[in-house]
C-alpha cells in the first residue's frame, strides 16, 4: 500500500451550509471542565452564536477534558 493513504487531510476552514463534526481538547487532557460554571460558559458561547445566526447547532457534549459539537456555519 501507498503510505499516503494513511495522512489525513485536514481543512482548516468551515463552508457555509456544511455540518461538521467538532471536537475540541484541553491542553494536556487537563480536566478544566469539570465544574459546571465552566461548562456554562460554552453553552452561553454556543448559544449566542446560534442567536446571532452564525452557526447552527445540531448537539454538543461537554465532557471534562474536551467538547464534541455537530453544527454548520450558516454565515
Amino acid at each position: 500500500m501507498d503510505k499516503d493513504e494513511y495522512i489525513s487531510s485536514r481543512k482548516s476552514f468551515m463552508e457555509i451550509g456544511e455540518i461538521y463534526f467538532w471536537t475540541a481538547t484541553i491542553n494536556k487532557w487537563q480536566h478544566l471542565l469539570k465544574e459546571d460554571l465552566f461548562k456554562e460558559v460554552l453553552i452561553q458561547s454556543l448559544h449566542n452564536l446560534s442567536e446571532r445566526k452564525l452557526i447552527d447547532v445540531f448537539a454538543f457534549t461537554i465532557m471534562p477534558n474536551h467538547i464534541h459539537l455537530i453544527g454548520a456555519q450558516i454565515h
